[in-house]
This record gives C-alpha cells, structure tokens and sequence, in this order.
C-alpha cells in the first residue's frame, strides 16, 4: 500500500499542470495534518479581472486611435511615441495600484 491517501495522489496529479509546487506542497501538508482540505477563496479575483478588463479596453481604444490618426500602432511622432508609451505606463500603473488596494481591503467596495 501507498503511504498518502488517494485524495493526496489526486490533489499531486491537479496540481502538476495547474499550480505548481507551493499549492502540491499546500494540498500534501493539508492531507496529512488532517485539517481538511486545502482551500483556495476567491478573495478580490472579480474585482481584479473587471479592472484588468476595462483598462485592456482603453489601451485597444489607444491603439486603434494610434492605428486611424498616426497610421499604425508603432512608431509616429517622438510625441506620440511618447505619449502613447505613458498612457500604456499608467494604464499598468492603475491597475497594479488599484488592485493592490482592494487586495489590502484600503477600498471598501
């Protein structure tokens, strides 16, 4: 017989190809303390992909402007290549900023 019960084998198995090392070592140790099964909640995951959704929709937005006014997504103006490089800048700055604060529950929403 096997030494670790056939949940463990099975948590090993789903694990391999979708988390990783932390969550197999996470799924083992919660198996053999014997305190339940290991549990992942949601916490902020709907508020994340909402933000990261609407901020990918304004950087599209940028680029099809770039592609109908400069005349393609690349290149153009040392302005507009500038410009358009620090819009992309605080889109990603929003997002890792906003998501960072509602990950420490400083927005309440």
């Amino acid at each position: 017989g096997q030494w670790y019960p056939r949940r463990v084998r099975e948590a090993v198995v789903s694990t391999q190809s979708t988390g990783g090392l932390p969550w197999m070592l996470a799924v083992i140790w919660k198996s053999i303390d014997g305190s339940g099964p290991f549990q992942v909640g949601t916490f902020n995951l709907e508020f994340s992909v909402i933000l990261f959704v609407i901020l990918a929709c304004f950087a599209i937005i940028l680029l099809v402007f770039r592609r109908f006014v400069i005349g393609g997504e690349l290149g153009g103006s040392g302005c507009a290549k500038y410009a358009t490089g620090i819009a992309c800048l605080v889109l990603w700055s929003t997002y890792i900023v906003m998501a960072s604060l509602k990950a420490y529950n400083v927005l309440d929403f």
